[in-house]
C-alpha cells in the first residue's frame, strides 16, 4: 500500500496561530451593532464566566473589544446582553 498525499493534505504546523480568541469580541459592523460578548472562559451552563473588564464597562457584558486597556478580571459576564 503506498500513501499519496496532495497540497489539500498537508499539515499546519502551528495549528494555534490559525485562532483569533476575539473573534466576536467587538463590533459587528453597521447591520449587526455592537456584539457584546466576552473573551472569556465559561464553565458549563455560563454558572462561572472569568474574562477580562476594560474601562468602559458595557451593560452586562465587562468587556469592550474597541478598549486598549484592561481593569482587570471578574465572574460577572453577560454573553451579548443586548
Amino acid at each position: 500500500m503506498t500513501s499519496e498525499s496532495s497540497a489539500g493534505d498537508a499539515l499546519v504546523g502551528d495549528p494555534a496561530s490559525l485562532v483569533d480568541p476575539l473573534i466576536g469580541t467587538g463590533s459587528g459592523g453597521a447591520t449587526v451593532g455592537q456584539v457584546d460578548t466576552y473573551p472569556g472562559a465559561t464553565a458549563p451552563f455560563g454558572m462561572l464566566s472569568f474574562s477580562p473588564d476594560t474601562p468602559s464597562r458595557p451593560d452586562g457584558g465587562g468587556y469592550n473589544y474597541d478598549d486598549t486597556s484592561t481593569t482587570g478580571f471578574s465572574l460577572t459576564h453577560m454573553s451579548g446582553p443586548g
